[in-house]
């Protein structure tokens, strides 16, 4: 099941869907049924991780076409659950693939565990901003690991190397060089 979650953007997406072809992502697949925990809800934080409340299908049903065109156009990029697609595609990626190794070697993945959206955000924006990758960078959409590897650490030093030239006001060609040999 891994591969399903690091092959395409649009495989991941099939991983997300429900059996009523709803989209969740895979802490509210568990948690916060209800859908009571999002940004525009009371509650402890103003950025909860979740931007809109739960889109349900009887919601849908009850609106007329052009409101329920209105209401999917502002929603765009949101699942149905209300979390922001690209955030719970690098969530899936990283629960089925992050693992760790204690001193005696032995290796574990998340399993059962999920991270909220509130923290979740939180690494979803120091994965961006840090490593310079995008959630569509990781998949390897039908290449090898190696070859998918390669442009993922490609992609990855041409971002960080414009960054640098435009926080070191290089003009436009004529920042940093790095040499492969």
């Amino acid at each position: 099941m891994p591969r399903a979650a690091t092959t395409s953007r649009e495989l991941a997406l099939e991983v997300l869907k429900t059996t009523q072809g709803n989209q969740f992502c895979i802490w509210h697949h568990e948690h916060d049924k209800g859908g009571k925990k999002h940004d525009f809800a009371n509650g402890p934080y103003k950025v909860t991780g979740t931007p809109f409340p739960r889109l349900s299908d009887k919601t849908l049903k009850k609106m007329t076409a052009n409101e329920r065109a209105q209401l999917l156009e502002e929603r765009r990029g949101i699942l149905s659950c209300g979390c922001p697609v690209d955030v719970a595609l690098l969530d899936l990626y990283l629960w089925k693939t992050w693992t760790v190794r204690n001193q005696s070697g032995e290796l574990e993945g998340l399993r059962n565990q999920r991270i909220d959206p509130h923290t979740r955000l939180f690494i979803a924006e120091a994965y961006k901003t840090h490593v310079g990758l995008t959630v569509d960078d990781l998949y390897t959409n039908g290449r090898d690991e190696l070859h998918a590897k390669k442009l993922r650490l490609h992609a990855q030093i041409v971002r960080l190397v414009s960054e640098y030239d435009a926080i070191a006001n290089f003009p436009r060609g004529r920042g940093l060089i790095i040499s492969v040999r």
